[in-house]
């Protein structure tokens, strides 16, 4: 069973980078995708990601997550691909590269905005530690819920939505810039280094 869990709070960064070049805009997301040590009640329990739990499973799928939207309620084709991960104390971090397709950059304007500024994942448990309370009520507060803290977990993929489960889960960067058509994304950068080779030493 896949578990869908909207995952975090930091400033959005936006960064444009314009090649003035004619070729392929190519974005890309940052953020925290999920943050650990940190409950919060998804429907009826609470919730905590142990730090570490997704290792496994990124070092294993590193090249094959994808980005989605609204776990593909709504479009079933992923916008794009985790190209980066990096597991920190405080929350597993990725960096996404978004296609060319509509539906993937205007996800990528509205982040800017905020109407899509967090993020949510599509799990599978692999091994949890419950804890049960004796006076289950959800209706009188969190101490009455019972709690689950996920000890490792597959991840399935990471969804941008415009609400978050957990309140530290955000896109933390937004960055565009276009592909010159030549291929080279630093022609200058190319012609130093080849006039550089024929200098004598």
């Amino acid at each position: 069973m896949i578990t869908e869990r909207a995952l975090f709070n930091l400033e959005l960064q936006v960064r444009d980078l314009d090649t003035g070049r004619r070729g392929s805009l190519l974005t890309h997301l940052e953020g925290r995708a999920v943050p650990y040590n940190t409950w919060a009640n998804v429907g009826g329990y609470m919730e905590r990601f142990r730090p570490g739990a997704f290792a496994k499973s990124i070092n294993e799928n590193r090249k094959a997550l994808p980005l989605m939207l609204f776990h593909g309620r709504d479009d079933l084709w992923p916008i794009g691909l985790a190209t980066k991960w990096s597991s920190e104390n405080d929350g597993l971090y990725g960096v996404w590269r978004l296609n060319d397709s509509p539906n993937a950059q205007r996800a990528a304007e509205m982040a800017r905005t905020g109407e899509l500024g967090f993020l949510s994942i599509g799990f599978t448990d692999i091994r949890s530690a419950p804890e049960l309370v004796d006076d289950y009520n959800p209706q009188l507060g969190e101490e009455h819920m019972d709690r689950i803290t996920r000890i490792e977990a597959r991840l399935v993929e990471t969804s941008i939505v415009p609400t978050p489960a957990y309140a530290d889960a955000q896109v933390t960067c937004v960055r565009s810039y276009r592909r010159p058509a030549s291929g080279d994304p630093h022609p200058r950068l190319t012609a130093w280094k080849r006039e550089a080779a024929g200098l004598p030493r």
